[in-house]
């Protein structure tokens, strides 16, 4: 099966979903069933507030990414399987103690029994009108400390996750994954790809996936940003994406995207290839509950 790495050079505003959901659109558009897949993400309760009360109010968490890969995927799944973990973040106070957890409202986590678990942090000292948002959520662990959350992450992050994959790799031909900040590579479970593309303000760069990879764990660590990658690597191919405006970006994207995919020949031969297959169809008690 055909997949596609989309990474980003900045924490934030670099063009990942922009050019993720152009990737999509296009292979919609000439008879490729193709699937985002973002395996974290996160969104603040204060700047993106409207999604946040939407979601919640469904009784659901997710993100403004997660909805527009659903939104330009074709295959119908919800956003918590495109997006299987979700990070809902407050801002932090002026104190900050390190040795506590970070400044997290909730994780929302899709278990590999189709259940949604939010994990709240119980130490938040500030509020940010978020009780009345979890009052409507049904399974809840209550977590204080960081070897309690780390101790979930363990043992629940990584199945969810591996779950959420399943899905979506059976459900599709093609899948898109889309990183979350800088980071080089999102989810340890992606072991191989067929192309990367790298998203900076103003570019779309195209990179061998193996030299990419080998790059990758050369400078590996705990979370490698994918400029660290790309100082060992040379792109394939770049195009510019000049600015535009909202209503004229997809376009302007995929035909960015469809340039980029023509000169790198290889991988077209390899989604060719891809459209013969036939796709078939305490804290830690806690969670044992929901595995």
């Amino acid at each position: 099966m055909p997949r596609i790495l989309v990474v980003g050079t900045r924490e934030r505003d670099s063009g990942k979903t922009t050019i993720a959901c152009g990737l999509l659109s296009y292979f919609r558009e000439i008879g490729i069933r193709a699937c985002g897949f973002k395996p974290r993400a996160g969104n603040s309760i204060w700047y993106d507030f409207e999604i946040v009360h939407d979601s919640f109010t469904q009784g659901r968490c997710y993100g403004k990414d997660a909805r527009l890969l659903r939104l330009h995927s074709e295959v119908d799944l919800p956003e918590e399987v495109i997006n299987p973990v979700h990070r809902l973040w407050a801002e932090p106070p002026s104190f900050v103690d390190h040795l506590q957890l970070p400044s997290f409202i909730c994780d929302r986590v899709r278990s590999p029994r189709g259940e949604d678990i939010f994990i709240i942090n119980k130490t938040l000292p500030f509020p940010h009108g978020a009780e009345d948002l979890l009052k409507r959520v049904k399974k809840r662990i209550h977590i204080s400390g960081i070897q309690e959350l780390n101790l979930i992450i363990s043992r629940l992050y990584e199945r969810s996750t591996r779950a959420a994959h399943e899905i979506v790799s059976k459900a599709s031909e093609v899948v898109v994954y889309e990183s979350y900040g800088d980071v080089a590579l999102p989810w340890s479970g992606i072991k191989e790809v067929d192309l990367v593309l790298v998203a900076e303000p103003g570019y779309i760069s195209a990179y061998d996936p193996k030299r990419y990879f080998s790059a990758f764990h050369l400078v590996e660590k705990r979370e490698v940003s994918t400029r660290n990658v790309l100082e060992l690597l040379k792109p394939m191919e770049t195009v510019k994406i000049p600015p535009s405006i909202p209503r004229d970006r997809m376009k302007v994207v995929k035909e960015r995207i469809d340039s980029i995919l023509k000169k790198c020949g290889k991988f077209l031969k390899t989604i060719d290839e891809g459209k013969k297959f036939i796709v078939e169809a305490s804290a830690l008690e806690k969670i044992d509950n929901f595995l």
